[in-house]
């Protein structure tokens, strides 16, 4: 276990291995946090979230051109990889203590 030296935490390596891939080594643990939390929030920007529809659409009526179909897969393996990286920050919050999934199911229901 690593012990965080502002305050008196123990945290595993897993979560420390997660928090140094996520965000590198911060000054605080609080910042470490606040960078993990902005990441388990972020979203794709709307303008790409609209082109990715657009393009599933076409995709979905055989209506897709070539160069569509490769900005299609980057636009998706982007949108994975955001994802994984999203439930990364989450179990290393989690692991934390920090339990953030009712706050995003809140989001998400737009309360």
């Amino acid at each position: 276990k690593v012990i965080s030296p502002e305050v008196e935490v123990s945290i595993s390596e897993e979560t420390h291995s997660l928090i140094k891939e996520l965000v590198g080594t911060k000054a605080s643990l609080k910042e470490a946090v606040e960078a993990l939390t902005f990441i388990a929030t972020e979203m794709m920007p709307k303008k790409k979230q609209r082109r990715l529809s657009h393009l599933l659409w076409k995709n979905q009526d055989g209506t897709i051109t070539a160069e569509e179909e490769k900005e299609l897969d980057a636009l998706i393996d982007e949108g994975q990889e955001g994802t994984i990286r999203k439930a990364k920050a989450i179990l290393a919050l989690k692991h934390l203590g920090i339990d953030i999934i009712p706050d995003l199911e809140a989001r998400v229901r737009g309360k």
